[in-house]
């Protein structure tokens, strides 16, 4: 799976597009999406032919893409701000996946550091009605040392997929000495990370982030 953070304003959209073909991902999550994005992705929707998109100007739009067949795939607005998230149940490997990209507003202040705690409050709750296998990726706009994601993973029932596999530094990408690793993929138990990687710079101010899934052994 890839999540790409491709910042609104950047225009490098055939990078994406080659970090795409290079790494052949089965499921592809970006966001900041804005119509922009959408217009240049033409390519990506050919070779994903399952995919949901939602475009915003504000930074929040969000996609979703895979090959591999679905249940179902929707966008969900969650918390007091009603940010964009996509949920997507796949069906692989004799199972049903689900997939959730989510991308909280950065906590900049009082009030969108109660908005993003609040999203994934609400975020954790909606995962807690689901069955089966959960991954969830998605900028988070917070650290694996943060008290809150500790508490979002306690509460989602979910850990993250990235230990032991590095920092993970993935923001921001035009000043390494303040690099913190904000961009995550979270699993549910009987998930396990084979793989997890930060790839190379794609114009935007995060790098993506590859991750290589496996259901655990019995």
């Amino acid at each position: 799976m890839l999540l790409v953070n491709v910042r609104s304003d950047n225009t490098h959209y055939a990078r994406v597009l080659e970090l795409v073909e290079a790494e052949n991902p089965d499921v592809v999550i970006l966001e900041e999406l804005n119509q922009d994005w959408i217009d240049a992705l033409t390519e990506l929707r050919r070779s994903y032919p399952h995919h949901v998109e939602y475009p915003e100007e504000d930074n929040f739009g969000i996609g979703f893409y895979t090959k591999l067949p679905v249940a179902s795939m929707e966008i969900k607005f969650i918390g007091e701000l009603q940010v964009a998230s996509v949920h997507a149940v796949i069906q692989h490997g004799g199972t049903e996946w689900n997939v959730i990209g989510t991308h909280p507003v950065p906590p900049g202040g009082g009030d969108y550091w109660h908005w993003r705690n609040n999203q994934m409050d609400e975020l954790a709750s909606y995962i807690q009605t689901l069955d089966g296998h959960v991954v969830l990726l998605g900028d988070l706009n917070m650290t694996p040392w943060s008290h809150f994601f500790g508490k979002f993973c306690d509460e989602a029932q979910l850990r993250h997929g990235g230990k032991g596999f590095g920092l993970g530094i993935s923001w921001p990408t035009f000043f390494l000495p303040l690099g913190k690793p904000i961009d995550h993929c979270l699993l549910s138990s009987g998930v396990v990370a084979r793989d997890h990687r930060i790839g190379t710079s794609i114009g935007s101010d995060h790098y993506p982030v590859i991750v290589d899934l496996a259901l655990a052994e019995p």
